[in-house]
Order: structure tokens, then C-alpha cells, then sequence
């Protein structure tokens, strides 16, 4: 690589404007957004269009009269303006967003529907680039460097600068010091650009083979009434009244749906036949039977709880004395169900239910010991720390509460059957294995941050709410849990080959060979682990850093590090460094 450092492009322009509104555009839609980002979470994912955009123009020289004569054949940089206009195009901005968004605001504000998505073009990341344009890249940046030059970015995170540096077929290095960054830098930029699409397919073969084993298994305690299908079971936190020693749901609300004309809550029962219950029973009423004052009525607010037995107060301190001494539980109010009609309602809770959790709790407290022994449950305490205090104060002094009996069930489970799939995968395709068994792991991360006490049931829009939903480790007074025989893995599968599959074709179609037999685009990419400040990197051997500093106090991800790594990380290291 030649010693001495050329002026390049970004110090004499960016197109701003245009990344701003392109960047904008990655996130307007659910089908807009990379697949990268539906990979596995990570906090702060940069634009691609962006972090394509600085890695070029920071490798890519300033225009000159000389680089017009060393390329003369090429149109592309045969002045200034063309000049500015390839890298746009090679960022996949393939017309003109400033105008565009000029004209759908316009639109917009006199109430006009334009045709189509306003811009002509997709999202700028969707558009693969050509191989000749790779080639001519490839050429102005061996004659500018010497060689083809290396990015690297130290702090990768969720590697949007790395993906898009490797897509370019650039030599990439992909540092982050978080052992959740570093297993999704390998899951997307590393494998991706050495397997391309072809591990799609054994991906999918594998995973829907391991879903179908933890589902054999699970079956017994998720039973399901004739028809339906378990969207999810609702929960509250709960605690003995300090008067009445009679258990109080500490729900917010009753609410389940608001939606008008299909409003549904649920109705608490402190009586059945003149007897007082020692725990309150729930009813599920729908439409003009909910009583809308008291659907908005709960029993905690500003941290403290309302007896529904007197109605007098609920000390917070009271609550999280209780917590703290193992004495909060958890009560089921409400089943989400989906009927044959593909028609989503609400339903109490049946007898079987509650058998199905007792039986559950039975089977875990069967296993527990083992699993913890082979590191596929957590034994840990939590440390304190400033995302932590939350569950702390709430009694959740281990990783092991963050989850429900059933659910830890659910999680082992899935962690047992992968380890035994390991060797199976190992001996059918040995070659590509420790890849595929890589990616099959993320889909315990996804599982993880969708089935806790710490996920939660979004009323306005019917769905889960992740762990992270709020980026933090909010103690949660509702929550909610995912069907874990059937629904939970067999739909992280489904998230796993959506993303994966559109990472790696994004991949493989950026300079796809237009002739056949020709090679595909050579992409190297090093992933490592470990403190910006001190890397195994050779002095003098990078042309770019190109990186996304983090900010001083990002705490959160400490706690998501432990809350998602002490319970999967069994399987990532088992399926590879």
C-alpha cells in the first residue's frame, strides 16, 4: 500500500442531503428496513446507505485532471459532476431523493396521492451495484492505493460499516468489544461473505428439524382448545394485600383491547358464590359489556398497589420489600388466541392452563440441576449497575428470574436440543456446519428478548412487546409470554432465514458475475473481539477507520449482554468461536 495518504473524496464533498433523506427512507416501512437489522438486536444500527456512502468517499481520491487521463474509457470520470454522480450511484442512490421529497411533501400537503413510491427507484441499500461497476471501483482504488485497501471499523457494533465495506468486496475488519456485536458481525457480515445464499437451505433444514424436536417435547405444556392457536398468555405481577393477606394483581389497567367497537378487558372476580377468594379469578368480557371505567381501573400506579379487597394503599416500599424476599408471584389474567378463522380474541384462562404451568414447573425443577451444570441455564447473580437497579429493587437478583418457570423450560429446552444437533450437523456437512450451527444459535437471542417477564402485551397494536422494546430493563407490572411449543422458535426460524437470506443475496448480487463462469467478488472480512485500543492489526496495514464512536455510557448493553448471552451463549460457543 503506497505510504503516503491521497486526498480523498470526503474531504471535499458528502452528499448529505441526499444520504439524510435515503437514510430516512430505510426506516419508514417494516419491508424498508435491512434485513441486517432483523438479524438479531443491537442499539443504534447506522444507516446503510450512509455507512456505505462515508466508506467509499473515505477511500475513493478527490477528482482531478489526472484521474480523468488514467481512466480515460471510463465516462464515470470524465469530470467532476459525472464523477460525484458514480458514487451515488454506487450507493444505490439511482435518482434524485432531494427532488423527490420535495415534490411528495408537496404532494402531501394538498392531499394528492402520487403513483408509485415518489423517488422512482427502491431504498438506495436494495439496489444492487454491477460488476462492472465493482471492477472499475476496484481499479481507481488499487491505482490510488496500491493495492485493494482495508476498512476497519474497531467499534462495529451492529455492523452496518463493516456489511457494506465487505459488500464492496473491500478487505474488511470488524472489531467490537461486546460479545453480542461480535456474534452478529460474524453471523452477518463474515459468514454471509464467505457462504453467500448457498447456506440458506441448510439453514432451513436444520432449524425446522431442531424446531420440530423442541415442539415434541413442549407440546405437553401448552395444550390448546379444538381450532385455535396461542398469540400470547398475559400476566401480571402480583403480592399478598398487607391487610387481607388475599393475593392483588398489580396490573396498570384491565384493558386487553381498545380498538373502538371491539374493545376487550378483563373483569376481576374477588367472589364466587358468596365465598371470598384468597386469589382473584379473571372473566374476559368484550364489546358493550366492558365497562370502560373500570377497564382503565388498576390496582398499581406511581409504584404503588390499591387493594381491590379494601381499596385502601399499597405502600411501593411494601411492594418491593415483598419482591425482595421471593414473595411477588405471577398470576395469568388473559390467553390471546388466533381461531381457525385466522380471527384474533381473548380468552381466560382454563384449568388446563394452569395445570399445563404446574406441570411445567415440575419438569423444569426435574432439570434444573443438570442444565445449569452444563451451562445451558444461567446461575449467575445480576451485578448491580445503572440498568440493573430496576430488577434488583424488584427481587430478580439472578438471570434465572427474569423468566417464569415454563419459560426457562422453554429456553433449556431449546439449548438441549441444539447441543444435540451439534455433532449430527458436524458429520452431514462438515464443511459449512459450524456456520450454519452460528446462525441457528441467534435464534435463542431473538427468543430471549420476546419471552421474559420482562416482555410486555402492546394493546394498541396486538402484538408482543420485546424485552428492548424501551432499550433498557424496565421492571415490567404486566407481561407476556409466548407460546413456546409451537409459535416462538418456529417464528425466530422464520426471522432467522428472512434476514439471513436477504443479507446474503444483497451480497451476492452486488457484482454478481454477468458472464457465466466468471468468479464471484472476492470478500474477506475479519471479525474480532476485544478493546478498541489494542488489536491485532499490522501498523501501516489500514487504508481506512472507518467507525461509529459509542457513546460513554450505553449501559443498557451491558445488561443485554448478560440478559442475552448467560442464557445462549451455551449454544453460540458450542457452534464455533
Amino acid at each position: 500500500m503506497t505510504t503516503s495518504r491521497p486526498r480523498v473524496l470526503i474531504e471535499d464533498w458528502l452528499p448529505v442531503a441526499e444520504l439524510g433523506i435515503e437514510s430516512r427512507r430505510e426506516r419508514a416501512a417494516a419491508n424498508a428496513i435491512p434485513p441486517l437489522n432483523s438479524l438479531h438486536i443491537w442499539w443504534a444500527r447506522r444507516p446503510v446507505v450512509a455507512s456505505a456512502a462515508v466508506v467509499l468517499a473515505g477511500l475513493l481520491p478527490e477528482w482531478s485532471p489526472e484521474l480523468r487521463d488514467a481512466f480515460e474509457e471510463s465516462d464515470e470520470l470524465g469530470d467532476s459532476a459525472s464523477y460525484r454522480a458514480w458514487l451515488l450511484r454506487l450507493i444505490g442512490i439511482w435518482g434524485d431523493p432531494v427532488r423527490a421529497r420535495r415534490t411528495l411533501d408537496a404532494a402531501n400537503a394538498s392531499g394528492v396521492k402520487l403513483k408509485g413510491n415518489g423517488y422512482g427507484y427502491k431504498q438506495a441499500y436494495k439496489n444492487p451495484i454491477s460488476r462492472s461497476d465493482i471492477i472499475l471501483l476496484h481499479r481507481v482504488l488499487v491505482h490510488t492505493w496500491g493495492e485493494l485497501p482495508t476498512v476497519a471499523d474497531v467499534t462495529a457494533g451492529g455492523g452496518s460499516i463493516p456489511w457494506s465495506s465487505s459488500r464492496y468486496g473491500l478487505p474488511t475488519l470488524a472489531n467490537d468489544l461486546n460479545g453480542i456485536a461480535a456474534a452478529v458481525l460474524r453471523a452477518g457480515v463474515d459468514v454471509p461473505a464467505r457462504q453467500g445464499a448457498t447456506l440458506l437451505e441448510p439453514i432451513k433444514q436444520w432449524g425446522r428439524l431442531l424446531c420440530a424436536r423442541v415442539e415434541e417435547r413442549l407440546r405437553p405444556y401448552f395444550p390448546l382448545a379444538a381450532g385455535e392457536g396461542v398469540v400470547a398468555y398475559i400476566w401480571a405481577n402480583a403480592v399478598a394485600c398487607p391487610r387481607t393477606g388475599r393475593l392483588v394483581p398489580l396490573m396498570p389497567d384491565k384493558w386487553l383491547r381498545k380498538t373502538a367497537g371491539k374493545e376487550v378487558a378483563v373483569r376481576l372476580i374477588t367472589s364466587l358464590d358468596g365465598v371470598e377468594l384468597t386469589e382473584p379469578r379473571f372473566e374476559v368480557v368484550e364489546g358493550r359489556a366492558v365497562d370502560k371505567i373500570d377497564a382503565a381501573t388498576g390496582y398499581v400506579a406511581g409504584g404503588k398497589g390499591v387493594s381491590p379487597y379494601d381499596n385502601l394503599v399499597i405502600d411501593s416500599e411494601y411492594i418491593k420489600a415483598e419482591a425482595q424476599a421471593g414473595r411477588m408471584s405471577q398470576v395469568m389474567y388473559a390467553v390471546a388466541v388466533k381461531t381457525a378463522g385466522g380471527k384474533k380474541e381473548f380468552r381466560s384462562p382454563t384449568e388446563g392452563d394452569l395445570t399445563s404451568l404446574k406441570d411445567a414447573s415440575a419438569e423444569l425443577a426435574r432439570l434444573k440441576s443438570d442444565w445449569i451444570a452444563a451451562e445451558i441455564l444461567p446461575s449467575e447473580d445480576v451485578d448491580p449497575g445503572l440498568k440493573t437497579q430496576e430488577p434488583l429493587r424488584f427481587g430478580m437478583t439472578s438471570w434465572q428470574d427474569f423468566f417464569t418457570d415454563r419459560q426457562a423450560l422453554v429456553h433449556g429446552v431449546f439449548g438441549e436440543e441444539f447441543a444435540t444437533l451439534i455433532p449430527e450437523v458436524r458429520a452431514a456437512m462438515p464443511d459449512k456446519a459450524d456456520d450454519v450451527l452460528f446462525e441457528l444459535a441467534l435464534m435463542q437471542g431473538k427468543a430471549l428478548n420476546y419471552n421474559s417477564r420482562l416482555t410486555s402485551w402492546h394493546v394498541t397494536r396486538q402484538v408482543m412487546r420485546s424485552v428492548f422494546d424501551s432499550h433498557n430493563l424496565a421492571f415490567k407490572w404486566t407481561f407476556a409470554e409466548f407460546e413456546g411449543a409451537r409459535a416462538l422458535y418456529s417464528w425466530c426460524l422464520d426471522q432467522l432465514v428472512y434476514a439471513y437470506g436477504g443479507i446474503a443475496t444483497l451480497m451476492d448480487e452486488t457484482g454478481a458475475a454477468d458472464i457465466a463462469g466468471d468468479q464471484a467478488v472476492e470478500r474477506r472480512v475479519t471479525v474480532t473481539q476485544g478493546g478498541a485500543a489494542s488489536l491485532p492489526y499490522d501498523a501501516g496495514s489500514i487504508a481506512h477507520i472507518c467507525m461509529d464512536p459509542p457513546l460513554l455510557r450505553q449501559c443498557h448493553v451491558r445488561g443485554a449482554r448478560r440478559l442475552l448471552l448467560r442464557v445462549g451463549e451455551a449454544n453460540a460457543r458450542s457452534a464455533g468461536p
